[in-house]
């Protein structure tokens, strides 16, 4: 099969112009389904002043359970709870939904009138797919936005340069690729070019104030950004839920009898899905004397092995022992953005610490892959650095709300 290169990146950039042209009627679209959601949610609301009662009891509950205190991380929990730890679904879910099958449906459409054919002018046999199959597919990758044609317009662009090398592999090239393996093998992190973002380095980090972030509008605020990250374990079974660490962290109660309202900010799954917990522009409950000028993230599990230290996993009892590449990973995307977002420089000595640095504790673990958990760090710093797009990405980030003081 012929690939004609010249030919197929123009029709990529002609639907790169019209994913971005169908994103920008999506937004159009969004915002006014949220201006109707929120104009329909006002003809309910209650009155004024019973809503300034609730909100004045809310707070005066929310400032007796305020503290500068921080989750032991002594959990032994065996048994996996199933409560919810989300906020209800506020018919967002749905919205985005409709959203996204209007994108695809326009997507489609703009495909068919202007006659885009991405994957036919991939070969020079047109037989292979069909018209109507080309629009379809094509119509699809416009709806899903220029995130994926991003991607698509890199892996192409990179097949290209690499093709020469492949090709004139009689004479040198022998003694180049072998030293590029050995690199390889040697330091995964060594192969940082510039502008090249594979699409797990992409900024899928979910956030929109976390768990209970209307309570948090009252209470643990911070007087100035933070300046610092810590990092944890959850000390409970690897195979426990986010609602699980939620549900355990918020059933503890202060001397008062009043329940824990957060923890940490962040806590990243074996399977690398990141769940914002804490408002990020509020203090949580994870590290004592530092909660006010810090951010927590926390990888779910116990991964202390030593048989002297009280709750640890040295036989696997409360699950993995050790984070997997693809926790490590997300934890150090989140680190990396934070580090971005609030101008925090990157020092393992002051500010991206372990909690066992602060606290008495042997958290994150002593099996926790420090060095390997650095090295991720600076490898997405480096990458993102590197890219005009990414960091375009950063400053889009920075308009999210709760984010600062």
């Amino acid at each position: 099969m012929t690939i004609k290169f010249d030919s197929f990146m123009v029709m990529l950039s002609a639907v790169l112009a019209a994913s971005i042209v169908v994103e920008r009627v999506l937004e159009i679209l969004k915002n006014i389904m949220d201006h109707m959601t929120w104009t329909e949610n006002k003809k309910i609301l209650p009155d004024l002043k019973e809503v300034d009662k609730k909100i004045a009891k809310l707070e005066t509950i929310s400032k007796a359970a305020a503290s500068d205190e921080a989750w032991d991380e002594k959990q032994p929990l065996n048994t996996i709870l199933v409560e919810p730890a989300t906020d209800p679904d506020d018919g967002s879910v749905f919205r985005t939904f409709v959203i996204q099958v209007m994108g695809f449906a326009i997507g489609i459409i703009v495909a068919h009138y202007f006659e885009l054919g991405l994957f036919r002018a991939l070969t020079n046999n047109s037989s292979l797919i069909s018209p109507w199959s080309d629009f379809l597919l094509t119509g699809l990758l416009i709806g899903g936005g220029s995130g994926p044609i991003h991607t698509l317009i890199r892996f192409v662009t990179q097949r290209k340069e690499w093709a020469p090398a492949a090709a004139g592999a009689e004479s040198k090239p022998e003694t180049t690729k072998k030293t590029a393996a050995v690199s390889l093998l040697e330091s995964p992190f060594a192969l940082v070019q510039p502008g090249a973002v594979p699409v797990e380095d992409d900024l899928n980090i979910p956030y929109n104030g976390g768990v209970d972030r209307e309570i948090l509008q009252y209470v643990h605020k911070r007087a100035k950004n933070p300046s610092m990250i810590i990092y944890h374990h959850t000390a409970m079974n690897s195979k426990s839920t986010f609602e699980d660490v939620v549900r355990v962290i918020k059933s503890r109660t202060d001397s008062n009898g009043n329940h824990w309202l957060t923890g940490y900010h962040c806590v990243i799954m074996a399977d690398g899905t990141i769940n914002p917990f804490c408002r990020w522009d509020r203090y949580g409950n994870h590290a004592t004397g530092h909660n006010k000028e810090s951010l927590g993230i926390s990888f779910n599990g116990n991964f202390e092995t030593s048989p002297n230290v009280p709750f640890s996993n040295p036989d696997g009892r409360y699950g993995a022992s050790r984070p997997t590449e693809a926790q490590l990973k997300a934890g150090a995307r989140v680190t990396a953005l934070w580090t971005f977002l609030y101008n925090i420089p990157v020092d393992y000595t002051n500010t991206i610490i372990p909690h066992s640095k602060v606290a008495p504790k042997s958290c994150p673990g002593s099996n926790f892959p420090y060095d390997e958990f650095k090295k991720w760090l600076e490898y997405y710093r480096k990458r993102w650095q590197h890219s005009p797009e990414m960091m375009e990405r950063i400053e889009a980030f920075k308009l999210k709300p709760y984010l600062y003081v």
